[in-house]
């Protein structure tokens, strides 16, 4: 026999440089799916410890395992939900975005409404998300864009068509906070107060206007609840209607190729891997499951973490809670903003945005309707804080002013 004579050529590559984060492996960016050893290590030592007590770990360093578990969690189903929906129906595909894009959020508020007092946390949660998709996101977008390029342009149309739909759905979803703010039950709160026998009168230090029981305010069970109630049931119907006008009948307003660097949105962009329906749904089921699972556990360390931290319920929910199961929007954003398609950068703030309104939360509403339909002070109410309100109000009347003109620089 006459040996062959065979040549092997060995490529060597760095195993990690600055351009370690745009590669990807089965589809899935790299750093991201590193993360993945976060949900095992969150699953095992959540319930391992009922069997061997000694695994134990303390509440602070399990919250922070949790919260690291739900970024990878998020973005996983954020891929098979998109590859799914680019291959089945609009119909179908508007479904799933509905269904599954807060799922993650929605599990982790479920289980703080069911802990019975963490109302707080959640409404401070709504509220951060939305601050953090209409002007954290979109302004580091346009700080990542304008570190590459000295302008970035984007569909001023379609900016405007997604601003009015966000302003409609936030006014529908704080109709009920406008209403109860001027006919509702507050009460004035004082501390450090002096008494004057001679005149009886009193001089107070600080004061200021809470909100009373809920429970017990005819305005509220006669007047706020059943608005509540029909807001709730509206915002619904304004996403899918929102969804035909941009996906269906004016698709053409969003996918305008003038503000889209078609050779750069080619060479990337978080549209997602080309998974089979089945893999999709295997994907989605599993993450959805992994999540639920760990939510139970994330929530009952919350309280203990905060409490050795010194932080409030409020300032968590507005920044922690809100902003960690969001990273796959901020990373996608930032992506595309350095890519040049800052018009997808800006659509992924308004959808998202418009998500949590119109999905989120009706659907908060409604779930604490079903656990707790008579008790205010431990479900989710659309009776925000009046500060909340203004926040978000201003909020959306900065991002219709920066979108005006259809460019940033």
């Amino acid at each position: 026999d006459i040996l062959q004579k065979e040549e092997v050529v060995l490529c060597v590559f760095q195993a990690a440089n600055r351009f370690y984060y745009k590669y990807s492996a089965f589809g899935v960016n790299i750093v991201l799916l590193n993360l993945f050893p976060f949900v095992v290590l969150a699953l095992v030592f959540a319930y391992l410890p009922y069997l061997i007590p000694a695994l134990k770990l303390p509440d602070t360093l399990m919250f922070v395992i949790c919260l690291a578990s739900v970024i990878p969690l998020a973005y996983y189903i954020g891929l098979a939900l998109s590859s799914l929906s680019a291959q089945t129906s609009f119909a179908l595909g508007a479904v799933f975005n509905a269904t599954f894009g807060s799922l993650i959020e929605l599990i982790l508020y479920a289980s703080a409404i069911l802990n019975g007092s963490l109302n707080n946390l959640v409404q401070s949660s709504v509220t951060g998300t939305l601050l953090g998709m209409m002007l954290l996101l979109p302004g580091l977008a346009m700080l990542a864009g304008g570190i590459k390029y000295k302008e970035v342009r984007f569909n001023p149309a379609s900016a405007g068509v997604s601003g009015v739909l966000l302003l409609l759905s936030v006014v529908g979803a704080f109709t009920p906070t406008v209403y109860y703010s001027i006919f509702g039950n507050f009460i004035l709160d004082c501390s450090g107060c002096d008494i004057f026998p001679n005149n009886g009168t009193y001089t107070c230090g600080q004061c200021s206007w809470t909100e009373g029981d809920l429970d017990n305010d005819p305005i509220y069970n006669d007047y706020a609840k059943p608005l509540m109630y029909v807001c709730a049931g509206i915002l619904p119907i304004s996403y899918v209607v929102g969804l035909l006008f941009t996906l269906k009948t004016h698709a053409y307003i969003v996918d305008d190729p003038e503000y889209i660097d078609m050779d750069a949105a080619a060479a990337h962009g978080p549209s997602g891997p080309k998974w089979s329906k089945l893999k999709c749904v295997i994907v989605l089921v599993t993450c959805t499951i992994m999540f639920a699972l760990i939510s139970e556990e994330m929530v009952d360390t919350l309280t203990p973490t905060l409490d050795s931290l010194g932080i409030s319920e409020t300032f968590a929910g507005l920044t922690i809670i809100a902003l960690i199961p969001n990273t796959a929007e901020f990373v996608n954003a930032i992506q595309f903003a350095l890519h040049n398609n800052f018009s997808m950068s800006l659509e992924i703030a308004n959808s998202a945005s418009v998500q949590v309104s119109l999905i989120q939360m009706p659907a908060l509403v409604f779930f604490s309707a079903l656990v707790a339909p008579h008790d205010a002070a431990a479900s989710f109410t659309l009776i925000f804080p009046t500060l909340d309100l203004f926040a978000v109000v201003f909020s959306v009347i900065i991002m219709n002013y920066v979108s005006i003109d259809g460019r940033a620089n």
